[in-house]
């Protein structure tokens, strides 16, 4: 009887044993994985790549290159109103975005457009634009041109 007891211990602690080695694998594993997603996530690295917007000038429009391929321009003489948008979306999504308002339509980008360079400094040369809403995480419109000097419009 007393063979039969401890060969239960022994099972027991063997079970135990590597229930335990199974459960601290998982743990280190999640964990491990959680600790490089949390590192990434705070120097700014995505674990993924967002779809690509690219702008580029010509002459006196903006052109747009949206990620499906498909393009939109405005021409700059064309032009009545720049807004920057805000959401909560970032930072798995874009969450700043330009929209440009002409009486022939609009055309909307996102901060992390490629050439958005040109294109900024090429608004900025707009009289009386200002640059606003850029520290916005919450959904909101900010007029930049021409420009109120009001508060959001919360949308």
């Amino acid at each position: 009887m007393e063979v039969w007891q401890s060969l239960e211990d022994w099972q027991k602690l063997l079970i135990g044993a590597v229930a335990s080695c199974v459960i601290y694998y998982v743990l280190m594993k999640t964990t491990r994985s959680a600790r490089d997603a949390a590192t990434r996530f705070l120097n700014g690295k995505r674990q993924y790549e967002l779809p690509h917007y690219i702008a580029a000038l010509s002459g006196n429009e903006i052109h747009i290159t949206r990620p499906d391929g498909s393009a939109a321009f405005v021409d700059i003489s064309d032009l009545s109103k720049v807004l920057v948008a805000t959401n909560d979306g970032g930072p798995w999504d874009y969450d700043v975005w330009f929209v440009l308002e002409g009486s022939k339509g609009s055309l909307e980008f996102p901060l992390e457009t490629r050439g958005r360079e040109e294109v900024l400094a090429l608004l900025k040369q707009l009289p009386g634009f200002e640059l606003r809403g850029m520290n916005s995480t919450g959904n909101a419109r900010f007029e930049c041109w021409p420009n109120p000097k009001t508060e959001p419009l919360v949308s």
